[in-house]
């Protein structure tokens, strides 16, 4: 999710009421410390368009390994920055 090019620019705040989320939890899941879990990645596509399935499988390649590998094979993923 971080660095996702949906979600630049975007204030937390903005994003955290959008989606139902604390500005905290939004702080913890832009920085990888908060999973992102199936309803999560519903609230997201309602807000910012892509479907649910892209920020399950972002979130999934993001968690498979270091940053670097992270949009390697995965299309939804490449151009996303670390």
């Amino acid at each position: 999710f971080e660095g996702s090019e949906e979600a630049k620019g975007l204030p937390a705040r903005l994003l955290a009421r959008a989606i139902g989320l604390d500005a905290d939890a939004v702080a913890a899941l832009l920085a990888g410390e908060l999973p992102l879990t199936d309803e999560i990645a519903k609230r997201l596509s309602a807000f910012l368009g892509p479907p649910a399935s892209f920020w399950i499988n972002l979130e999934r390649h993001y968690r498979a390994g270091p940053h670097s590998a992270h949009t390697n094979g995965c299309p939804e993923t490449k151009g996303a920055r670390r």
